[in-house]
């Protein structure tokens, strides 16, 4: 899936594909990866094409019931699986250091209209 210079895109790689490939390349396996993301198989394999195209080579060798790391899809691998749980942590740093200022609630209309709301 060779494509040449031109023709590659220079917009930025989606986080939502980078995770999709993440899992993939962790499981070797779409179906699995698709059971870990909550989406379908067919979702998770549109985004790896999407991330092949966007990134100009193949990133896995498939095969009948496999799948394995091309080169490039292993030196991809490594910059994934060290950036995106730096980001999830920065994240949730964030998160934390800026604290809760809504809390959501679930319970009965008639608990809430009686006496939740009059409370508050």
């Amino acid at each position: 899936m060779q494509h040449s210079q031109t023709h590659l895109r220079t917009r930025p790689i989606s986080a939502g594909h980078l995770r999709a490939f993440e899992a993939v390349a962790r499981h070797l396996n779409f179906r699995a990866a698709a059971e870990e993301m909550a989406l379908t198989q067919s979702a998770v394999s549109r985004q790896i094409q999407s991330l092949e195209e966007e990134v100009g080579v193949s990133l896995f060798l498939r095969h009948t019931r496999a799948v394995e790391l091309t080169s490039a899809g292993a030196q991809l691998l490594m910059a994934v699986s060290q950036s995106l749980p730096r980001i999830d942590n920065t994240v949730r740093q964030i998160r934390q250091s800026a604290g809760r200022r809504a809390v959501a609630l679930t319970t009965f209309a008639s608990f809430a209209s009686m006496w939740l709301i009059p409370r508050l």
